[in-house]
C-alpha cells in the first residue's frame, strides 16, 4: 500500500482514468509504464508479515470473507489459525497479502475517484492447485464488489 499511496499517479483527484487490471504475463504498453503498479511476490509477503506482526488476531471482515473462498471446507476458526501462522505458510503469506493489497487498492482508488494500474505479478507463487484456480474466482469478486457494473473500469487479465 506504501507503494501505491507514494505514487504521482495515484495523487490526482478527479481522475476518470479507468482501472486495468493486469495479472500474470500480459504486455504492458511502454506509454503506460510509469502508470503500472506493481503487485510483486515481495509485495505480498511484506504486506501480510506487517499486517499479522502489527495487528496480531485481528481478522478484517473482507478478509475473513475472501480466505473462506480461497479455503473451502475450513472452519471460521481453521482460517483464523491460517492467519495466525501464515509466517510459516508461504501459501498462506501470498494469498493474504494478495486479497488485502487488491481489496485494499480498490476501496482507496473508489473513495478517491483515482484511476490506476496494477499488474499482480505470478499471483499463483507458492499455491496449491486448487488455491490456484481460486485466486481468479476472488479477484473477479473483490472487483465486482466494487465496481458491480464495470463502471468507468477496464479489466485486461
Amino acid at each position: 500500500m506504501k507503494k501505491f499511496l507514494k505514487s504521482p499517479e495515484y495523487q490526482r483527484t478527479g481522475s476518470k482514468e479507468p482501472w486495468a487490471v493486469l495479472v500474470g504475463e500480459v504486455p504492458i504498453r511502454n506509454n503506460a509504464k510509469d502508470e503500472v503498479q506493481e503487485m510483486a511476490v515481495k509485495d505480498r509477503t511484506a504486506q501480510t508479515r506487517y499486517f499479522v506482526k502489527n495487528f496480531p488476531k485481528v481478522y478484517p471482515d473482507y478478509l475473513m470473507k475472501y480466505m473462506k473462498m480461497m479455503y473451502k471446507g475450513h472452519s471460521e476458526e481453521d482460517i483464523k489459525k491460517i492467519i495466525d501462522n501464515s509466517k510459516q505458510n508461504k501459501e498462506a503469506t501470498q494469498v493474504i497479502g494478495l486479497i488485502m493489497l487488491f481489496y485494499l487498492s480498490l476501496r482507496l482508488a473508489k473513495k478517491m475517484n483515482t484511476g490506476c494500474r496494477l499488474y499482480i505479478i505470478e499471483p499463483e507463487t507458492h499455491l496449491h492447485p486448487k488455491r490456484q484456480q481460486a485466486v481468479m474466482y476472488v479477484l473477479d469478486k473483490i472487483f465486482k464488489e466494487h465496481y458491480p457494473n464495470g463502471e468507468s473500469c477496464e479489466r485486461t487479465v
